[in-house]
């Protein structure tokens, strides 16, 4: 069987969009494109970028994990159909046992085109084409109804509310 066609594989597209490897040209347009904006990090677990070194220090860890048989797999997201394909957004699982966890973000500017409904849903339909995984979840701030939405599209469902699961160090208690 060819590695492109076991979960994970390094590349997904849909008609819209291409999931790929991280690379560490991707920094730039990760950075302004997102990863320093309070508005869209607010409901991550994860800080705004400081730099841009901290930025390409974190895809220099996405792109090792997928050289080294990590759980974690990082995948850039951009346009097809682009006139110049860059990375509007990233989405990413933590591989556990029979168990995936999935994670996402995305550039303001391409929010509300159904963009991450899209990577979602084939992210989601190829860790169940895998016969060893059987749960695929993911877990969103309370009041971050606009993530909330894109996983009810996609099929998920609210299982319960895990306080003190998770730290938001973007939020104001």
């Amino acid at each position: 069987m060819e590695e492109d066609n076991l979960f994970p594989q390094k590349s997904i597209t849909t008609n819209r969009l291409r999931l790929r490897l991280p690379r560490l040209s991707d920094a730039a347009a990760i950075y302004e494109g997102y990863a320093t904006c309070i508005d869209i990090t607010r409901y991550l677990m994860w800080s705004p970028h400081e730099s841009l070194e901290s930025t390409q220090c974190f895809l220099k860890a996405a792109i090792e994990a997928w050289t080294v048989n990590a759980g974690e797999r990082d995948w850039v997201i951009e346009e097809i159909h682009a006139e110049r394909p860059v990375a509007i957004g990233m989405i990413g699982i933590t591989v556990s046992s029979h168990s995936v966890e999935v994670g996402y973000v995305l550039g303001a500017s391409y929010q509300s085109r159904g963009y991450m409904t899209e990577a979602l849903s084939v992210v989601t339909g190829s860790a169940f084409s895998d016969p060893a995984i059987h749960r695929i979840y993911a877990t969103c701030h309370v009041d971050n109804t606009v993530s909330r939405r894109v996983l009810e599209r996609c099929g998920y469902e609210l299982e319960g509310r895990l306080r003190r699961y998770a730290r938001y160090p973007n939020c104001t208690p």
